[in-house]
Parts: C-alpha cells; sequence; structure tokens
C-alpha cells in the first residue's frame, strides 16, 4: 500500500536513496530541492509498503490545457517490484487529484520498456549539452 509520509518524518530514511538517484543521473535538483518541496507542499512524498521504496510526486500545470498532471519526480525501489505493484494505485491517486495524467521522466533505458509495458508512450524526449 502507498501512504503518503511527512518528508521531516522520513528523511533520514530515504535520503540514501536519494542520494544514490542524485549521484547516478546527476539531475538539476539537489536533495535539499526535494526536502524543501515536500515541507512547502510544493511535492508530496510517498512510501511504498513493502518495498522499502518511496515516491515523490509533483502536480503540474499542463502548459497549454486548463489542466494537470502528476509528475512521478523521484522514485527509488531496490527490489524492482514497486512500479508494476503500485502502478494503478497512483493512476486512482492521480484521478482522485483531478489529473488527467502521470508522467515520469528517466534517462534509463530500461523505464521506457517498462511504461510501455503498461500503457505509458513517450511524449518527448529531452535532449541536454552542458555547454
Amino acid at each position: 500500500m502507498i501512504q503518503q509520509a511527512d518528508v521531516r518524518d522520513v528523511w533520514d530514511y530515504i535520503l540514501p536513496g536519494v542520494l544514490e538517484i542524485w549521484e547516478e543521473s546527476r539531475p538539476d535538483w539537489r536533495p535539499e530541492d526535494l526536502y524543501a518541496c515536500c515541507v512547502y507542499r510544493h511535492a508530496d512524498v510517498y512510501m511504498l509498503g513493502d518495498t522499502g521504496g518511496f515516491l515523490i510526486t509533483q502536480e503540474r500545470p499542463m502548459p497549454f490545457k486548463n489542466q494537470k498532471t502528476l509528475l512521478l519526480w523521484v522514485g527509488y525501489d531496490k527490489t524492482g517490484a514497486a512500479f508494476k505493484k503500485y502502478i494503478s494505485q497512483i493512476e486512482e491517486m492521480a484521478l482522485q487529484k483531478g489529473c488527467c495524467a502521470v508522467e515520469f521522466w528517466s534517462s534509463r533505458q530500461g523505464m521506457n520498456r517498462l511504461g510501455k509495458r503498461y500503457g505509458y508512450e513517450p511524449y518527448a524526449t529531452i535532449y541536454t549539452k552542458v555547454i
């Protein structure tokens, strides 16, 4: 079961996973950004039941529509089972929040295959060159 948590209560537990993701992918955000966004309610943290994983989500407005999406901003699960186990609950949660879509961004090729298996299609690919 997915359970929403207060980031202040679970930060010490999720921080090693946050750091692992940050060190592997070097995203634009810093771990401190995740913490602050969750504390100030710009993002939510969920614990992923018995997988020991967590998920940080963010509701995002769609730029050209009067709708919003639920971004699966940061997800961590060492078992590899959380996506399959919880995606239907996540989609239901998105509907309850008034979101018309669920989205996630990943540079991992495996997420492309996994996403397609569950009905997610690539919408855009982001290519970046830091100069």
